[in-house]
């Protein structure tokens, strides 16, 4: 073979070659295009306009407690004391802390909107409540998936048992996967709770099967449980509770994970909670700084991805009873140990 037939056959080859790879490059740009369609075929490609929570501030730390010798006891920053804690009653809690909203306060709500479908939502309308009245109404532009939009509304804080209350799409016109999502009615009072949904892959589980509400949501998983528990409240009728439980209960702040904005200014929000208190935040116990630092959230769910879609579909009685401990409700265990000697 001489060097120019040579040279026309690795030219030949060299284009064939070429061919072939490009052929192979095709195919499997389309089997993976195919298989990423079928993975996500059972998504419907519609919007989802969703409130996903409402948060309220400033913040305060509630009551601080001990449970010395099993009995909850309250206490008070005191520098002056070894472990900078002194016992009170409840009565010198209520007078020295402050631990809730009061008459007259300035509060800031944040309406957190979130379009969790799977295509870009339209322009649409929403409306604010208190209690029965409208006080505040706008617009909001088009959200791309996942995106969110904040709704600020500045209030003087009124005692008492009020409502606030955020709607979008007031007036049906999107055509979405859920509607029960548009609406969201929290208590102004009472004990509000943060969670996260575990790590970016346990959200997103959340995010592709659905759940008790018919939504792709991790945030309505959330509220549901809410609503939930202020059923059981409300048919907690007892000599000691006549009208059932009066408590208000919340979520003031559900985040996508550790790095959610909206949690990192939660973290910061303690921060300056404590310092209200009058307690350099440095002199905190090192455990306590960690989890202020890194934490910060009442609970989080953290679950293997392939569980969720299950777990989604129910109402987690167990998770509600962790979150009752974190409102300081304990457990009262009356057992007789004497059976086992």
């Amino acid at each position: 073979m001489n060097s120019k037939s040579h040279t026309y056959f690795m030219k030949d080859r060299s284009a064939a070659a070429a061919s072939i790879c490009t052929a192979l490059l095709v195919s499997y740009l389309a089997a993976m295009t195919c298989q990423a369609a079928e993975e996500g075929s059972h998504l419907p490609q519609k919007p989802d306009l969703d409130v996903a929570y409402i948060s309220q501030r400033p913040f305060y730390l509630g009551y601080r407690m001990d449970y010395t010798d099993d009995v909850p006891t309250f206490w008070v920053h005191d520098p002056d004391s070894p472990d900078e804690k002194r016992s009170v009653t409840k009565e010198e809690y209520l007078r020295l802390e402050k631990y809730q909203h009061a008459d007259g306060d300035d509060v800031t709500f944040t309406a957190h909107i979130r379009n969790n479908g799977f295509v870009p939502s339209p322009k649409t309308d929403y409306k604010l409540w208190i209690d029965d009245k409208i006080v505040d109404k706008g617009k909001i532009k088009a959200l791309a998936v996942g995106e969110e939009r904040s709704i600020v509304y500045k209030w003087v804080f009124k005692d008492g048992r009020h409502t606030i209350s955020c709607e979008v799409d007031t007036k049906n016109k999107v055509d979405e996967i859920c509607e029960i999502n548009n609406r969201l009615t929290d208590p102004t009072w009472g004990i509000g709770l943060t969670i996260r949904g575990g790590d970016e892959p346990a959200y997103k589980a959340f995010r592709s099967t659905t759940n008790m509400w018919g939504s792709y949501s991790f945030e309505d998983w959330c509220q549901a449980h809410i609503q939930e528990w202020r059923k059981a409240f409300r048919e907690a009728i007892y000599p000691a509770t006549p009208q059932g439980i009066l408590q208000g209960i919340r979520f003031d702040g559900i985040c996508t994970s550790l790095d959610d904005p909206a949690l990192l200014e939660v973290r910061e929000s303690f921060k300056d909670v404590i310092t209200r208190s009058g307690q350099d935040y440095d002199t905190i116990p090192e455990a306590s700084r960690e989890w202020y630092e890194n934490e910060t959230c009442n609970w989080r769910i953290i679950m293997k991805p392939e569980d969720i879609p299950a777990y989604a579909k129910k109402i987690d009685l167990g998770l509600i009873h962790e979150l009752c401990h974190q409102c300081g409700i304990i457990d009262l265990y009356m057992v007789s140990l004497s059976r086992w000697g």
